[in-house]
């Protein structure tokens, strides 16, 4: 957060924030040592206070890493809401983008199911000796 408010701003806001635990910096400890980008934890608690004060029961986003911020989420939506999530790596194969997504749930403590798979349109079709033209992956999960 110390790109938008000095370091004595982010320190208190940091202190406010009680809704962390061991499994998200477990997480987040994982992504600082694979050098990706991850949304700072008062980041993820703003996402998870707007999730349930909103009443949301679905959640688009866009560009999941290992997760993180699906926690957040996740752990904030109803029984039966819908975490709708996208990886756009190609770096990052279905298999994998599944296994983070579940992680994510089991971090999370949430029961989930997918409900549907998606990927990019017809229009941008992958190449058979090119598999990381497949870059767009996306899942419609179900918390319970």
């Amino acid at each position: 957060m110390g790109q938008i408010v000095p370091p004595t701003v982010e320190a208190y806001l940091a202190g406010l924030n009680r809704l962390g635990d061991a499994a998200l910096q477990a997480v987040a400890a994982d992504g600082a040592a694979g050098g990706l980008p991850l949304v700072d934890a008062e980041v993820g608690a703003l996402l998870h206070v707007l999730t349930r004060t909103t009443g949301a029961r679905r959640v688009l986003e866009i560009g999941t890493a290992i997760g993180y911020s699906s926690i957040w989420m996740a752990r904030a939506l109803p029984p039966g809401g819908l975490l709708i999530t996208f990886s756009c790596s190609g770096g990052v194969d279905a298999a994998l983008f599944q296994k983070i997504v579940a992680g994510a749930a089991l971090d999370a403590g949430v029961d989930a199911r997918i409900l549907r798979r998606l990927s990019q349109g017809p229009d941008h079709p992958v190449a058979l000796n090119f598999p990381e033209g497949e870059y767009l992956k996306g899942l419609v999960v179900e918390v319970g």
